[in-house]
């Protein structure tokens, strides 16, 4: 699979042997694939042959990036797996405004996580009805609105409590009312995550 990073998404794999890799690509490697609408949204990667080639090209990249390599050398490396992939695999463009537009939502998500944030005032300040809105963002996330923005404002308590930050103080500054909400919403996503 080949998705945008800020799609949730979960990899298992229920043959013994099978190898699993998460390459995570920064945006600045594949800009020049986005300015000449080079899909980048690929569903199934079923050429076993060509597979193993990338396969090969990802930990060429991994060992390059070990051995600090110039960042010139491991954009060589992207541009020839994301090549491979483009030249080889039909791409979902018809998805690109959908794309677009979830991605644009999550960017608003993560920019405002910590304001009171409402389905009726997201979906209104993308143009949608709240009705609309809430069908879209679960049919492509497959949860609510306020179950992702709370996986995004919880990833943001831990990574600020790291520092040596209250707990108190982080969970409140970080959009939950209380910390008794906090940990309900902590618990709904651990449920989750075992469920998956």
């Amino acid at each position: 699979a080949f998705i945008p990073s800020c799609f949730p998404h979960a990899l298992s794999t229920l043959t013994s042997g099978t190898r699993s890799v998460t390459y995570i690509i920064p945006s600045p490697y594949f800009k020049a694939f986005e300015d000449n609408h080079v899909p980048l949204r690929y569903e199934k990667l079923d050429n076993k042959v060509l597979n193993r080639r990338i396969g090969a090209l990802m930990d060429e990249s991994a060992s390059a990036i070990l051995e600090r390599q110039p960042n010139l050398l491991l954009q060589g490396y992207i541009h020839v797996i994301l090549g491979l992939i483009a030249e080889n695999y039909p791409g979902s463009s018809s998805e690109d405004e959908k794309i677009g537009l979830m991605t644009d939502i999550i960017a608003y998500l993560y920019q405002h996580s910590k304001e009171p944030l409402t389905l009726d005032t997201i979906a209104a300040h993308f143009g949608y009805s709240r009705f609309y809105f809430s069908k879209i963002f679960h049919k492509t996330f497959n949860c609510s609105l306020n179950f992702y923005l709370n996986q995004i404002r919880i990833y943001k308590i831990f990574a600020e409590a790291e520092k040596g930050k209250k707990m108190t103080d982080v969970i409140l500054d970080n959009g939950f009312r209380s910390v008794s909400a906090f940990y309900h919403a902590k618990e709904k996503l651990s449920a989750q995550h075992t469920d998956v």
